[in-house]
């Protein structure tokens, strides 16, 4: 898809940028345009390069972000949150090759779960919901960890171990997705204290927290 070409180039740009310079970063860009990167995106970048680092320099991408939609801006209904939980699901788990579909399965399984303890709808709908963005954090954490053959260094471990609190710190941005914050943050946490990022135990978790641990 479109977006996601366009956020793998600015990546890449960025990336290349912040280690070697702008004209650097675009002649990586000229030599990748056709082959690994769409053409008309890499075009689009580098017909400014120097904008798109100063953008990239911007204290908080959140308001820059927000600023760039086009007008009117788009708003989601309680009743649309399912839906862009899911996007967001689908998104996170093009992370990591191997978990295509889990945040969709954790979801599901864990909703299916919640209606067998007969929990309400509205409950119901908030575990599906935070199973879609649970593992949201993943994407702070660097892709030569998770694909890492072997064993995992201790300041790697620690890295993995800090993704539900990378989960909790993004939902808590958006005002409509921050009621799902800590209860998607806590799909690692374990009754006898012995999970992350907290390490809470079982007074500390309520249901839905039991459910989405017990579904990933």
């Amino acid at each position: 898809a479109r977006p996601l070409r366009i956020v793998r180039v600015a990546h890449d740009f960025v990336a290349l940028a912040q280690d070697g310079g702008a004209e650097a970063a675009s002649e990586a860009l000229r030599r990748r345009r056709g082959r690994g990167h769409d053409p008309q995106v890499v075009d689009a970048v580098l017909a400014d390069p120097e904008a798109l680092v100063r953008i990239a320099d911007a204290p908080d991408a959140w308001d820059r972000v927000i600023d760039a939609e086009p007008a009117p801006a788009a708003t989601v209904s309680s009743a649309g949150v399912e839906f862009i939980a899911r996007a967001f699901g689908e998104f996170t788990d093009l992370k990591v090759g191997f978990l295509r579909g889990h945040s969709a399965r954790v979801a599901e399984l864990a909703a299916t779960a919640a209606g067998a303890l007969g929990c309400s709808r509205g409950e119901i709908s908030q575990v599906r919901a935070a199973g879609f963005l649970h593992d949201l954090g993943r994407v702070a954490v660097p892709n030569g960890i998770w694909e890492k053959p072997g064993s995992l260094t201790a300041g790697e471990r620690e890295r993995v171990r800090l993704h539900p609190y990378y989960t909790e710190r993004v939902l808590e941005r958006s005002r409509a997705l921050a009621p799902l914050a800590l209860l998607a943050g806590s799909h690692h946490e374990r009754l006898d204290g012995s999970g992350y990022h907290r390490g809470a135990k079982a007074g500390q978790l309520d249901v839905g927290a039991r459910l989405l641990a017990a579904a990933d």
